[in-house]
């Protein structure tokens, strides 16, 4: 890959890295990969291309990155709800079971009277 003098061609470039070489030359018309024309071709310095290969792979990562944190977000959100609605079901219970224990329950000592005789 090296071409002995520190530097490689766009086209090895660009098939190390798998893009096409108007992505490469149109990074260099940006100015976001330094590039030199030796001999009416242009060659990237090796220590570049690690440069291109590292910020491709930040670029990547941030990007994995922002992913979960919106993911998270939402599982988040959905745990809240999930704990919200858990929440009112208990309360739902608790209201029922406190009525079906109120008409067990004698009332008074009339009731209790009936009670202790029906049985």
């Amino acid at each position: 890959m090296e071409n002995g003098n520190g530097y490689i061609s766009i086209q090895e470039m660009a098939r190390s890295q798998g893009v096409s070489t108007q992505t490469l030359y149109a990074k260099i018309k940006r100015g976001t990969l330094e590039a030199e024309q030796v001999g009416g071709k242009w060659m990237v310095k090796e220590d570049e291309v690690a440069n291109q290969v590292d910020n491709g792979l930040v670029t990547q990562l941030q990007s994995e990155n922002e992913y979960l944190r919106t993911e998270l977000t939402e599982m988040r959100t959905m745990l809240k709800e999930s704990e919200n609605r858990k929440d009112v079901l208990l309360l739902q219970m608790h209201e029922k079971l406190e009525l079906i224990t109120d008409q067990t329950q004698p009332k008074g000592w009339w009731d209790t009277l009936k009670l202790r005789f029906s049985q």
